[in-house]
């Protein structure tokens, strides 16, 4: 493709790219601004730059709200070239304020108190194109830290608060660009067998078997960091996760290794899987991997399918440092450690010829090449999905716990079993389900509700601490010879929780002639119900104002036969703190407020009806608590009912 068509391509792109942007926002329309002269000449001129260039919506022809400022950066990290360039945006932002300044406060003069909420500030937006990712993260950090700072002039001078919006866009220019990988060693790499023509996936093309090539090396992950910055998100074209938000904090784990411990980044990575498409490339040099020439307005022939996430971290990471290296000691010698930071590369090289002019036996073969290239992708993106749940359990405080459970001399009322490992038999609870009975237990049945496993289980991946202390108390993490004491206090009542919300949901019936309020009572209050009746049962005791489970000695299986009595009269107590007229709904019980008016009035001396009934079903007259030795015969005998070996053993 020559100059000049190359020229119009890339103003075409930008056009698209600058109409899509007012589409997102709202200001899409049907004026075709760029055939206007002018707004063609600032089109080349946005292209064409070397290092950077500006433009704005009047100079560009967009007659809408004129609220955008187009900038171009392809100068990397080179700081004088960019400051000129952020000086330029600012000079914009200001013009931009002042041409729509009247009719702003016009806006807001003929607003009415309810609308003025909507147009307190002016809206400013900026679209900034670079050429590659260390160019994007250049600018992104300068910009970042300057607009706290123009915001701040800009009220001073105009009176006008305003927002500021950003988009960035990476628009690689390849141009006959070689693609490589250097400062590999062949000497040590592994060359793979055949594979037969058959992925994880089972694809049928044997012809494969005999041109398919794969090798294992290391590599320096700072040259995959540049090729990602040649090539950009076309990189990863074929892997299937790429762009996925991850809900483990990964990001932190991996900068953290690279700035303490890069040395030993290759053995805590999985590495990184690189298909080749390329029909010419060849394993020719002993110190680099030479991948093909990049060409304007084709893929590249190749992708990342395994290991997006490690490039466009580690990536990051160095480019930042680069940005900051002359500012501080202590950058540049971070930046010389990450080119300590090694990793595995997996290289599977599956030639895809050109489908012009072949045959239809060429054809099927090519065809049947691109179906393997696609099932190693997808296989390698099949992994069964990490959880917060899984990554939960290497926490200090889940380690600590699962001893604790597991050793039989503390009689532990239950085991910590992980994900997948559930058993048919014995007295076990998931680590989620475990959560829930704790916040249930400690009078926030509205978070056992409504929290989401990833929420309760969020985690500081560097530290390995889980972060909800509502749940995992740090009493548990720091205690050592009162183990006994601090389980019983906080957790005491955890098993017997699980076990009744279970029990409830299987007596969760209410007849249809029943008021809408019981009804939905019924419907929503599993875990309402189970912290009253662990409140309940534990004669409300507490100390340094949380629940105290130290001398809670039930067994939910102890109640089962008064359950159907005890919803019903939970729905009536439920019904009768609606404020009587008001019907109740789904959030009523997401609420922490209505669980405490239901807990207030249980605890009354004066109690209504209902709080009467459910007292009377739960706690006899007497109020008698089994015996030691009824307790230990009760827990054989419910480890029995449920089917379990483990507390037989005890």
């Amino acid at each position: 493709m020559n100059a000049y068509a190359l020229r119009l391509k890339k103003e075409a792109a930008f056009r698209d790219y600058i109409n899509h942007w007012r589409a997102d926002v709202g200001q899409d329309s049907d004026v075709e601004w760029w055939t206007d002269s002018h707004a063609t000449k600032e089109l080349s001129r946005l292209t064409d730059t070397v290092q950077w260039a500006a433009s704005d919506s009047q100079e560009l022809s967009i007659e809408d709200d004129g609220n955008l400022v187009v900038a171009v950066w392809n100068g990397g990290t080179d700081k004088q070239g960019l400051l000129l360039l952020l000086d330029d945006m600012m000079d914009r932002l200001q013009k931009v304020v002042e041409a729509r300044k009247p009719a702003y406060d016009q806006a807001l003069e003929q607003a009415t108190c309810e609308s003025k909420i909507f147009i307190e500030k002016m809206e400013t937006n900026f679209l900034v194109f670079t050429r590659d990712v260390k160019s994007r993260i250049a600018v992104e950090m300068q910009f970042a830290a300057l607009t706290k700072g123009w915001k701040r002039d800009i009220y001073k001078k105009y009176a006008v608060p305003i927002t500021i919006g950003t988009t960035y866009i990476v628009y690689p220019e390849y141009q006959g660009k070689l693609a490589r990988i250097r400062g590999i060693n062949r000497y040590n790499s592994l060359q793979m067998e055949p594979i037969g023509g058959r992925s994880n996936a089972e694809s049928q093309c044997e012809f494969v078997e005999d041109i398919i090539q794969s090798t294992v090396m290391t590599v320096q992950l700072k040259q995959l960091a540049e090729l990602y910055n040649q090539v950009g998100d076309q990189l990863f074209r074929y892997n299937v996760r790429f762009g996925i938000d991850e809900a483990l904090d990964v990001s932190k784990a991996i900068q953290k290794t690279l700035k303490e411990e890069p040395q030993r980044f290759w053995y805590k990575n999985n590495g990184i899987t690189l298909l080749v498409e390329n029909p010419d490339f060849r394993l020719e040099h002993l110190d680099e991997l030479q991948l093909g020439t990049l060409e304007a307005g084709r893929p590249p022939l190749f992708s990342v399918v395994n290991g997006a996430q490690t490039i466009t971290i580690s990536a990051r990471y160095a480019f930042e440092l680069e940005c900051k290296k002359l500012e501080d000691e202590e950058y540049k010698k971070q930046l010389e450690d990450f080119e300590k930071a090694q990793v595995i590369l997996r290289v599977i090289h599956i030639p895809i010829q050109s489908e012009q002019d072949a045959t239809n036996t060429e054809r099927d073969k090519i065809q049947e090449a691109k179906n393997l290239a696609h099932d190693i992708s997808v296989s390698l993106n099949r992994q069964k999905p990490v959880k917060a749940e899984d990554i939960a359990f290497t926490s200090p405080f889940v380690q600590k716990m699962e001893e604790y459970l597991s050793n039989p001399q503390n009689n532990p009322p239950f085991q910590l079993v992980r994900r997948g490992e559930e058993r048919a038999q014995g007295s076990q609870l998931g680590l989620v389900d475990f959560s829930k009975a704790r916040l249930a237990c400690k009078n926030r049945p509205d978070k056992a509700r409504t929290t989401s496993s990833s929420e309760i289980l969020k985690m500081d991946i560097v530290s390995g601490t889980l972060q909800n202390t509502d749940i995992f108390v740090e009493n548990w993490i720091i205690s050592e010879d009162d183990e006994k004491e601090i389980f019983q206090r906080f957790y005491g009542a955890v098993w017997f929780a699980d076990q009744m919300a279970t029990i409830y949901a299987k007596n969760a019936k209410t007849p249809m002639d029943e008021s809408i309020n019981t009804q939905i009572a019924v419907q929503n209050g599993k875990w309402y119900f189970t912290a009253l009746v662990v409140q309940l049962l534990n004669n409300f005791k507490s100390m340094d104002g949380q629940p105290d489970f130290s001398e809670f000695h039930w067994f939910a299986q102890d109640f089962v036969e008064i359950i159907p009595q005890a919803v019903k009269a939970f729905s009536q107590m439920a019904a009768y703190c609606a404020d009587h007229e008001r019907q109740l709904t789904s959030n009523d019980f997401k609420s922490e407020s209505y669980y405490q008016k239901l807990l207030t009035e249980l605890k009354s001396d004066k109690k209504a009806a209902p709080f009467k009934e459910f007292s009377k079903l739960f706690v006899p007259a007497n109020g008698d608590k089994p015996s030691p030795q009824q307790k230990l015969k009760q827990q054989k005998i419910t480890a029995i009912a449920l089917g379990g070996i483990f507390n037989l053993l005890i």
